[in-house]
């Protein structure tokens, strides 16, 4: 009989549990859930606005610099003035002198994608240097370094052709 009582109290307790499962939710209970949620994930995302850009102004999503400027900007110190080649130009020998003027003492590094030299201008900052071609088109670059690690950079094309017109 016991064994019976047992079986009925917890077939009692299914049923009960099963009724809090499927019970359904009013109207007025179900809007007051999502507005809970709604108002929740408001919060949420205002707190991460909040972190990510209102307590550092530099880094707000506004798109003026303000007093500050931009986080980078070309050196006034650093020039470069190349005097020769010209762009765009066609020669006939294997190699071609870069020169021109930039800062004193400051590393040049002229660069193509085969070959590659590194400079130092002189103390009144004028550099010159040959530099081998391969035969067809020539996409040079001339980069100049100061101390502090700023740099300037003129890009040249230069066309290199074994045969003479």
């Amino acid at each position: 009989m016991r064994q019976y009582v047992k079986i009925f109290k917890d077939e009692k307790n299914k049923i009960n549990n099963n009724y809090r499962m499927n019970r359904k939710l009013s109207f007025k209970a179900f809007i007051i859930s999502q507005i809970v949620t709604l108002l929740i994930g408001l919060i949420f995302l205002g707190g991460l606005y909040y972190i990510l850009y209102l307590q550092n102004p530099l880094e707000s999503p506004k798109f003026s610099f303000g007093k500050f400027g931009p986080v980078t900007k070309e050196p006034t110190t650093l020039n470069l003035d190349l005097t020769t080649p010209d762009n765009d130009t066609l020669i006939f020998q294997e190699s071609i002198e870069f020169s021109g003027k930039t800062s004193p003492n400051s590393e040049v590094l002229i660069s193509s994608l085969d070959n590659s030299l590194v400079t130092q201008s002189k103390s009144d900052g004028s550099f010159s240097e040959d530099f081998e071609l391969i035969e067809g088109t020539n996409e040079i670059k001339i980069v100049v370094f100061d101390k502090s690690g700023n740099s300037k950079e003129i890009e040249r094309t230069i066309y290199y052709s074994k045969e003479k017109l």
